[in-house]
């Protein structure tokens, strides 16, 4: 059994992460004054369960410019989608998503 879990590489991927959707947005003009854009906040989840393939493809067809993700990793360093990390909401898991194992 894990009794303690560096954090700090989580920390370090969602930093640089962020700092790269920063970037990219801001170089695609989407954080430029004026423009307008469609923002799809965890995935297109009205007409499909939130976070999946589906709903991913779904926001790509309405024209979603943006999709807002959540990535977790797990204890065994598994990257997952998941909103608020909870298992038991979206799958049949129990817990929360970073203190488990995939």
């Amino acid at each position: 059994m894990i009794s303690h879990v560096d954090r700090r590489p989580y920390y370090s991927i969602r930093f640089i992460l962020l700092a790269a959707m920063f970037v990219s947005l801001t170089r695609a003009g989407i954080l430029t004054r004026g423009s307008a854009r469609m923002i799809c906040h965890r995935t297109a989840n009205t007409e499909m369960p939130e976070n999946t393939l589906d709903s991913l493809d779904l926001a790509a067809r309405l024209g979603c410019s943006v999709v807002e993700i959540d990535l977790r990793m797990t204890l065994d360093g598994e990257i997952v989608l998941n909103h608020d990390g909870f298992l038991e909401r979206l799958t049949d898991g129990m817990g929360e998503a970073d203190k488990s194992y995939f």
